[in-house]
């Protein structure tokens, strides 16, 4: 599991991922809320495929905003209906690019800006990029890009 949070959407259950699945769980039972396998997809519940979901965020709506990682793109689940579908960056598509055509190199982890509710951060892994997402709007802006990461 690459993150897990209180599942606000079901009282009393854990909200986490396995891999390519976002599932919920009471301790006893796990449910499939959307995913199956590696790949891309958008659909419902098994329907739906992800290159390797890293982070999870539940919007203040019934929806969580996934990092979706060799996608290179946010996604969102519908949690009452399970269905996904883009939320940010060209899914598919790695690049490096603000606004809301966004493209993104690795998105790998993000939080809800506590200080103002409005935006995500965003962190790229290998670019050392932060970058805000206006949870509204969705304009992409980088506040911070270092090159960090090298594979020795």
């Amino acid at each position: 599991m690459l993150s897990i949070a209180e599942d606000e959407f079901v009282p009393e259950n854990l909200l986490f991922i396995d891999w390519s699945a976002l599932k919920t769980t009471d301790g006893t039972t796990t449910y499939l809320i959307a995913g199956s396998a590696y790949g891309y997809l958008e659909g419902i519940d098994t329907n739906a495929n992800f290159k390797m979901i890293t982070s999870l965020v539940q919007s203040p709506s019934s929806h969580v905003i996934l990092t979706d990682y060799y996608n290179r793109c946010l996604r969102s689940v519908d949690c009452t209906t399970n269905q996904t579908s883009p939320y940010s960056g060209n899914c598919t598509n790695k690049g490096d690019q603000d606004d809301v055509d966004a493209l993104f190199e690795d998105p790998y982890s993000m939080i809800i800006d506590l200080k103002y509710f409005k935006q995500l951060i965003l962190s790229e892994l290998r670019s050392g990029s932060l970058k805000t997402i206006n949870l509204m709007s969705k304009h992409v802006k980088t506040i911070r890009r270092e090159n960090t990461y090298s594979m020795q």
